[in-house]
């Protein structure tokens, strides 16, 4: 797994989660996503091409918080120059 992304390049799995994050225009913040990618996403973000938000969603008459993943502008860039 590439660890140093600060050079543009990255490994498949981080690939596999940009395009996940690029195909939803909202971000995720499913938990289980974020669990299953969570090392990629820790690197994604250090590099800055995945952009974190917390927010609370309100279910079954609690509030949760929880937190949105989001692919940036340099994600996709990355994404668009391994192409």
């Amino acid at each position: 797994m590439a660890r140093n992304l600060g050079n543009g390049r990255f490994g498949p799995s981080h690939r596999r989660v940009l395009k996940l994050l690029a195909s939803a225009p909202r971000g995720r913040a499913d938990p289980k996503f974020i669990a299953m990618f969570a090392i990629e996403l820790f690197d994604l973000v250090e590099a800055g091409f995945v952009d974190t938000q917390a927010e609370a969603v309100r279910a079954g008459g609690q509030t949760i918080e929880t937190v949105r993943v989001r692919i940036t502008a340099a994600g996709r860039a990355a994404l668009a120059a391994e192409d």
